[in-house]
């Protein structure tokens, strides 16, 4: 059968996306994602199954001038952590990333490197 995928959006006063629901063609509960927020950055985003079980979870850091500076990945299978997954970047003077670690598990995966010019 073909059906729509629909979604239900809970936001907070400033206008965030606090909850996020998506339901499919039958209308039943495919998954809720829970959005926390920081001086109006993200700082948590909580993915929960139909059964509301734990299957993803993502923390921001961010440094003093709001720069994201490192992200956190967790992924879950039946309540089961299975992977971690973290990217820690340096910034330049603009806040983009110009180096960017990227970590499984606690094991560094890569590095990445980027140059950008800025023209006036």
């Amino acid at each position: 059968m073909i059906g729509t995928e629909t979604f239900a959006y809970k936001y907070s006063d400033s206008g965030e996306i606090l909850e996020k629901k998506s339901f499919n063609y039958n209308g039943e509960l495919n998954e809720r994602r829970v959005y926390s927020y920081e001086k109006g950055k993200l700082i948590n985003e909580l993915r929960y199954n139909n059964e509301s079980i734990l299957i993803y979870k993502q923390i921001e850091k961010y440094d003093s001038k709001g720069h994201n500076i490192e992200s956190n990945f967790y992924q879950y299978v039946e309540g089961e952590l299975i992977r971690r997954m973290k990217a820690v970047s340096i910034n330049d003077e603009k806040g983009n990333w110009i180096e960017m670690k990227q970590y499984m598990n606690d094991e560094l995966k890569a590095i990445k490197k980027r140059q950008i010019n800025y023209f006036n």
